[in-house]
C-alpha cells in the first residue's frame, strides 16, 4: 500500500471523545514513501530519506480527493492503516504483512481478501476485497495528483507572515465596529482567552516555562461566556462583511472548547484557535498578541527548525520591548493587576526576556547536541540575546539559568571550563542549587542540563549529594 504510517503516536491522537464519528485518526507517514507512489520513476540518487520529513495528516485529508462512491471504502482502509500503527494496540505488523501479502517477493501483490477480512474486523462493517482494492488504486491516484500541490506550499515562514497579516486584517475590521461601550467586554474576553491558551499550553509542553499560568481553567464557565460574547458581536456586526473572517476563528475555537476531552491534540487546538481570537480582538501587535504568538511557537517548538524559531523569538522581543513605554499597555496591565493572579498579564520588559531566552536556549540546546554548524556564530548570537536579557531585565529569575547553559556550552566550543566553574563558586552552595533546580524545572535538554550539573559538583563538591534525580 502507497500510504505507509512510520509513526507509533497515532493512539495519542485518536483518544476516544464524546463524539468520535466527529474525530479523525490521525496517520504520521514518511513523505519519501509518498513521493515515491506519485512519482514510481523518479532517479534513485533524488530519493535520499535525509531530504524528506515526515507528514502529519488526517483520514479525511488523505480521503477527500477521492471518488464520492468510493470514500466510505478508503476512510475504512486507513482507519484500519490507524490502528495497525497504534502502539496500544493489538495488532502485530508481522501478522499483518503474513496474512495481506501473497508468498513471494513482490510487495504489490496483496491477498485483498485477507486484508478485506482484517478491515472489517477494525471498522464492524463488511467490506468486500473488490472495494477495498479499488479504494487503494483510488487513494494512489489521489496522492499523485495531489503531489504537484503539496510541494508548492508555502514555507512556514511564509505562512507565518501571512496570518500575522490576516489576524492584522480581523483585529483592524472588528475595531470599526466597536463602540467605546463595548471595549471592556472585548478586553475582558481577551484576556480570559489568554489566559485559557496559556494553561493549555502549559499542559502541551513536558517542562514549566512561565509564571502565573492557571493549571486548569473552567473551561465549560469560560464557553458559555465566550459564546454570548460572539453572540453579541454577530448580532451588532451582521451587516458588516469586514468581520467575516474574526468570526471564523471564533467559530474554530468555539468548536475546539465544546470538543475538548482532556487530550493534547485538544489542548493544541485551543492554543491554536485561542491565539487568533485573542490577535483578533486586541490585534497581533499588542501585548497579549505577542503573548500568544509566543505560547504558540513554545507549544509547538518541535514542529520549527531552529533559524526560524530563533528569528520568530527574536521578533517576537523586539515587538514587546517596544510596547514598555505604551501607555495604552500600561493601562491595561494596570486594569490586569486587579483580577485573579492567573489573568494578570506580564510587564512588556518580562515578556521580551521570555522570548530572548527561549531565543538563546534554543541555540545552546541545539549546539550542545552538535546540530547547528558553524558554532562560533551561532554561540554569539546566543550570547548577545543574553547580554540582552540580562541588561534590561536583571531580576529574570532565567537570567542565571541561561548564564550557566551559556558557560558550559562555551567550555565545550573550544573554551575553558574555568569559566563555568567561577560561575558557581561566586555563587555559593545555595544560589547554585536554586539555579540548578530552575535548569531541571524549565530546560529541555537533559544532557546539556547534567552537563551544567557536573560543573557546579567539580567547583562546590558538597553538592555532589544535595543532588537528587527524580524519574518523571
Amino acid at each position: 500500500m502507497s500510504i505507509t504510517p512510520v509513526h507509533d503516536r497515532s493512539s495519542s491522537l485518536a483518544t476516544e471523545s464524546r463524539h468520535p464519528s466527529h474525530r479523525p485518526r490521525m496517520l504520521y507517514m514518511d513523505g519519501l514513501t509518498l513521493d515515491e507512489v506519485a512519482e514510481p520513476h523518479r532517479p534513485a540518487e533524488l530519493a535520499t530519506r535525509s531530504a524528506r520529513v515526515r507528514m502529519l495528516s488526517t483520514v479525511d485529508a488523505e480521503t477527500r480527493h477521492v471518488r464520492h462512491n468510493v470514500q466510505d471504502a478508503a476512510r475504512a482502509v486507513l482507519t484500519w492503516l490507524a490502528s495497525v500503527v497504534d502502539h496500544d494496540g493489538d495488532a502485530n505488523l508481522d501478522d499483518v504483512l503474513d496474512r495481506c501479502l501473497r508468498p513471494g517477493p513482490n510487495v504489490q501483490r496483496v491477498n485483498y481478501a485477507a486484508l478485506a477480512e482484517m478491515v472489517s474486523q477494525t471498522v464492524q462493517t463488511d467490506i468486500s476485497p473488490k472495494r477495498i482494492a479499488t479504494a487503494i488504486r483510488h487513494l494512489r491516484d489521489a496522492r499523485r495528483h495531489a503531489a504537484p500541490n503539496r510541494r508548492s506550499r508555502p514555507g512556514a515562514a511564509q505562512c507565518l507572515a501571512q496570518l500575522r497579516h490576516r489576524l492584522a486584517s480581523n483585529h483592524a475590521a472588528l475595531g470599526a465596529l466597536n463602540q467605546p461601550q463595548r471595549v471592556l467586554a472585548i478586553r475582558t474576553m481577551g484576556v480570559d482567552v489568554l489566559a485559557m491558551l496559556r494553561s493549555a499550553a502549559s499542559r502541551v509542553i513536558d517542562h514549566d516555562y512561565g509564571e502565573g499560568i492557571a493549571r486548569q481553567i473552567n473551561l465549560e464557565q469560560l464557553g458559555d461566556r465566550f459564546l454570548d460574547f460572539v453572540r453579541d458581536m454577530v448580532s451588532r456586526s451582521s451587516a458588516e462583511q469586514t468581520a467575516k473572517a474574526g468570526r471564523a476563528d471564533m467559530h474554530r475555537l468555539l468548536v475546539a472548547m465544546g470538543d475538548y476531552d482532556g487530550c493534547c491534540e485538544s489542548d493544541m487546538r485551543l492554543v491554536t484557535a485561542g491565539a487568533s481570537v485573542v490577535a483578533d480582538l486586541m490585534g497581533p501587535d499588542s501585548l497579549p498578541g505577542v503573548m500568544a504568538q509566543l505560547n504558540v511557537l513554545v507549544a509547538g517548538r518541535d514542529l520549527l527548525d531552529t533559524e526560524l524559531y530563533v528569528a520568530e523569538m527574536a521578533r517576537l522581543a523586539e515587538q514587546a520591548a517596544v510596547l514598555h513605554d505604551d501607555p495604552a499597555t500600561t493601562r491595561l496591565i494596570r486594569w490586569a493587576a486587579r483580577r485573579s493572579e492567573d489573568q494578570r498579564i506580564p510587564s512588556p520588559i518580562r515578556i521580551s526576556s521570555y522570548c530572548l531566552n527561549n531565543a538563546a536556549t534554543r541555540i545552546l540546546d541545539r549546539l550542545y547536541q552538535g546540530e547547528l554548524e558553524p558554532a562560533q556564530p551561532w554561540l554569539r548570537r546566543a550570547q548577545r540575546y543574553f547580554q540582552t536579557m540580562r541588561r534590561c531585565d536583571s531580576g529574570f529569575q532565567l537570567v542565571r539559568t541561561t548564564e550557566a547553559l551559556y558557560l558550559t556550552v562555551a567550555a565545550g566550543s573550544g573554551g575553558s571550563p574555568a569559566a563555568i566553574e567561577r560561575f558557581f563558586a561566586d555563587l555559593g552552595p545555595v544560589k547554585s542549587l536554586t539555579v540548578l533546580e530552575d535548569l531541571a524545572r524549565y530546560e529541555n535538554c537533559t544532557e546539556l542540563v547534567r552537563a551544567v550539573e557536573a560543573h557546579a559538583v567539580s567547583a562546590l563538591p558538597q553538592l555532589r549529594h544535595q543532588l537528587i534525580h527524580i524519574a518523571s
